[in-house]
């Protein structure tokens, strides 16, 4: 006994494995390619390249913190607002990257956030700029 197939139904099933596919593929390469840092009103993205020899991850995280740090220093040098004054702090603390530290930082801890935003491009300077 040959049973008939409705090729409409066949093409459907087809079609919605086919797209199944397709979706998961872009969604799982979207997810893992971008990121993001956000603190107070300062944001930055950042898409990691595909790369079997290469970790992009800490490339990324330091070029995130850059852009945020160089970002929270123009506001605060505008405002002068705490909120911002303890979050570049805390940003430049737990700074990932390899950046040039002026003496003027250190040697007057009490303009230690002044500094830190006059010096915003050395101290927050990405491996590339540098």
């Amino acid at each position: 006994m040959t049973m008939k197939r409705n090729p409409t139904i066949v093409f459907t099933i087809i079609l919605i494995l086919v797209l199944g596919i397709f979706g998961l593929f872009i969604f799982n390469n979207n997810a893992e390619t971008d990121k993001k840092l956000k603190i107070l009103d300062c944001q930055a993205n950042y898409s990691i390249p595909k790369s079997k020899d290469i970790d992009y991850s800490v490339v990324s995280e330091i070029s995130l913190q850059s852009v945020v740090g160089k970002c929270l220093c123009d506001k605060y040098m505008k405002s002068k607002d705490e909120k911002y004054k303890k979050e570049i702090l805390n940003l430049f603390e737990n700074y990932k990257g390899i950046t040039i530290v002026p003496d003027a930082i250190y040697k007057n801890p009490k303009n230690k956030v002044d500094s830190i935003c006059k010096y915003k491009e050395m101290v927050f300077a990405t491996a590339i700029e540098l």
